[in-house]
């Protein structure tokens, strides 16, 4: 029943705005937040497609991407790395032509979880969601963007305390095939 929703969903999206999709790539400056201590951050990437629908001012960008995120311990300690599959919905409010701010939800699943190389999947929560924000902008057919990804669900389900993901991501991408017409 989800499925055909999202599909119907999918399907107005097309019909009503000028739609594009494309892949993005960029760079991950992740950490653990909340109750964390004695961490420090981590580099990271992100890598996927997009599908924007355009209205006016305001256009609505839908993601799926892979990320690496996690923290390192301070001090040379053990690095922590989360492998997610994240699928964001952002709402671009077009501040002038093609400059854009973003606000959305990026609902994520873990898929993969380590140590210094050991499996810790199993300690760790499978969904993890964040409110997003960001700043970009469109040319032609690339464009660029900034965003914070703030870490609402506790990535952990074996401590007591609250330790969401906090990552900063800085993307490029490029749009695929021509822009249709509403």
């Amino acid at each position: 029943m989800k499925a055909t929703l999202l599909c119907l969903f999918f399907a107005g999206c097309l019909t009503t705005a000028a739609a594009q999709n494309g892949i993005k790539v960029g760079y991950n400056h992740a950490t653990i937040g909340g109750d964390a201590t004695g961490i420090s951050e981590t580099a990271g990437f992100h890598a996927g497609f997009f599908f924007i629908t355009r209205k006016q001012r305001t256009s609505t960008m839908f993601e799926v991407l892979y990320s690496s995120q996690g923290a390192e311990v301070t001090g040379g300690g053990p690095k922590l790395t989360y492998h997610y599959v994240l699928v964001p919905v952002m709402i671009n409010f077009y501040l002038s032509e093609g400059f854009f701010a973003q606000l959305g939800a990026q609902p994520g699943v873990l898929v993969g979880a380590d140590v210094d190389g050991t499996d810790v999947l199993d300690q760790l929560s499978r969904l993890d969601f964040a409110a997003a924000l960001g700043l970009g902008g469109e040319f032609e057919q690339f464009m660029i963007n900034a965003r914070y990804n703030y870490g609402i669900s506790n990535t952990s389900k074996q401590q007591s305390g609250h330790y969401p993901n906090m990552v900063f991501q800085f993307s490029m991408g490029i749009k695929l095939g021509k822009k249709k017409v509403e």
